[in-house]
């Protein structure tokens, strides 16, 4: 019975020194590199900018329900700061083709989808589909600022 006490104490002293030595050399010899990283991701780290696409006010006719929706939303995304003039840009000459592309992705959207409190599902495939019209992801965010549905 002393044997087991005696390794189990020596065993959690050990262990514990060993805890403190390599604390101890994580403090002293990677404070210096752990600096360096938070100073290399302060660098990185950018502001996202928001920025109005369009308006969209429009009938959906829901084939399941035989029912009219009249949706109403006003979409805006949110862009790096270092990239939204080239998006701006890049938006004037894709304008037509994002805005069918939302449509298209709304009209196609279930009920239950549309009248979702947070609109996770519509919000990931607009980003995604305008992501797929520019030759690199700019849209890290879609808003809406305003949001309707009503049943006609």
């Amino acid at each position: 019975m002393k044997n087991d006490l005696w390794n189990r104490s020596d065993a959690s002293y050990i262990l514990g020194n060993l805890f403190l030595s390599a604390l101890l050399l994580c403090l002293t010899g990677c404070s210096e590199e752990m600096a360096e990283g938070n100073e290399s991701t302060e660098e990185v780290a950018k502001e996202i900018v928001e920025i109005e696409l369009d308006r969209f006010d429009f009938r959906v006719f829901q084939l399941a329900n035989n029912t009219n929706l009249q949706v109403r939303i006003h979409l805006y995304v949110g862009v790096y700061d270092t990239d939204s003039d080239l998006f701006r840009h890049l938006y004037e000459t894709k304008h037509h083709q994002i805005r069918e592309n939302a449509l298209t992705i709304i009209r196609e959207s279930t009920p239950g989808e549309l009248e979702s409190p947070n609109l996770e599902v519509l919000t990931d495939r607009l980003k995604t589909s305008i992501n797929l019209a520019f030759p690199e992801p700019y849209v890290q965010e879609v808003y809406f600022s305003e949001y309707w549905v009503q049943v006609k």
